[in-house]
């Protein structure tokens, strides 16, 4: 009987540890949380240096912080800026299907001159 209450004890104190953890985590992303800025990526590079993957609208930032300055490193397209872009290089396919005709018509034409001048 004695197991029991300590096996029934020990499920408790896991429990409120997941619990109490869940907690704190929606706590602290609560004050930090902002509809236009995200860290995308954190990289401590010493105690006091880091660099810091930041997201902004379509645009993200690669910046360098320590505790007497903050950097900007470079500025990168976001991948859905690529893929857009990427979308809006192809052709349709209204375009494509005439591409495709004129050639198979010059082609027709090139080996229909071949065989006339044979």
């Amino acid at each position: 009987m004695e197991i029991v209450g300590y096996i029934f004890f020990f499920i408790l104190v896991i429990a409120g540890a997941y619990y109490c953890t869940k907690w704190i985590s929606k706590r602290s992303l609560g004050t930090t949380k902002n509809r236009n800025l995200k860290v995308v990526e954190k990289v401590a590079l010493d105690k006091d240096k880091s660099f810091v993957t930041l997201k902004h609208n379509d645009k993200i930032y690669l910046v360098g912080i320590t505790n007497q300055n903050i950097t900007v490193i470079d500025t990168l397209v976001s991948q859905e800026e690529i893929k857009k872009e990427e979308l809006s290089v192809v052709p349709s396919f209204q375009e494509t299907l005439m591409n495709l005709i004129k050639k198979g018509v010059a082609y027709e034409q090139k080996i229909f001159k071949k065989n006339k001048t044979q």
